[in-house]
């Protein structure tokens, strides 16, 4: 407790002792006078009078400044308020562009893949699910072209006539049909052979032209079944080396 006491005594008495030896500074700064410059009044009145020192504008000219101002802050309201009303109709043109383009997708893809979305197919072609349930084995395909091309229907005329490229080609042991096995495979299977490339075009054609749902005229039928017969007098002419077994019949063709 006695220690405490003596180091409060001790502070009082340096912060004294401190003070008394500032006093002397204190009071000499105190008493010094602040001095105060006075202009030439004659200077003064020189810059007055320079325009480069009268900051203040006229009263008419900050008018017409104002004014125009105001002019050009409403030209430009109207024509942001234009251009956005343009991106708007320009936003619901891409949007209706984007759904049509979609819908016709859908459309295309419905129609390639054999599936009946947007159209029926026609009752003649006794097709579901892009499969023919017949059996082609006994069915006489030149009379289903015949026919075909009389109702002027060419899409089915050319859907016959490939299946015909298929019972010739299954007929001379050239493919070995299967109901799993794809164009692509057919083409395969008749490898280094010269009727591998004429197949595979002709097989685009039927392609393009019954699952695309692409409409042909006679000029067209005519130039394509050209092709068709000419493939099947190639196939009556070639004599391969070696003929895989002959499938038993055509119950469905894909």
């Amino acid at each position: 407790m006695k220690k405490k006491l003596h180091i409060k005594w001790v502070c009082r008495w340096a912060l004294l002792l401190f003070l008394a030896g500032a006093m002397p500074r204190l009071q000499a700064w105190a008493q010094t006078t602040t001095s105060q410059r006075q202009l030439d009044a004659k200077k003064i009145a020189t810059y007055r009078q320079d325009k480069q020192y009268q900051y203040e504008k006229p009263q008419q000219q900050a008018r017409t400044e104002r004014w125009w101002e105001s002019f050009w802050a409403w030209l430009m309201r109207q024509l942001l308020r234009q251009t956005l009303e343009n991106i708007t109709w320009v936003d619901r043109l891409i949007q209706i562009f984007c759904v049509v383009v979609m819908v016709f997708a859908i459309y295309r893809l419905s129609t390639m893949s054999g599936l009946s979305i947007f159209y029926n197919s026609p009752k003649s072609l006794n097709i579901q699910s892009g499969i023919l349930t017949e059996d082609l084995s006994q069915t006489d395909l030149d009379l289903r072209i015949r026919q075909a091309i009389e109702a002027r229907q060419y899409r089915e005329a050319v859907r016959f006539a490939f299946y015909q490229l298929l019972q010739r080609l299954t007929q001379a042991r050239l493919i070995q049909w299967a109901a799993d096995k794809t164009n692509r495979d057919y083409q395969k299977a008749l490898a280094k052979t010269p009727l591998q490339a004429p197949f595979g075009q002709l097989a685009r054609h039927f392609e393009y032209i019954y699952y695309g749902n692409f409409d042909i005229d006679q000029a067209d039928f005519q130039a394509i079944y050209a092709q068709y017969q000419a493939f099947l007098q190639q196939i009556n002419t070639y004599k391969p080396e070696s003929k895989p077994p002959a499938a038993s019949s055509f119950k469905q063709i894909a």
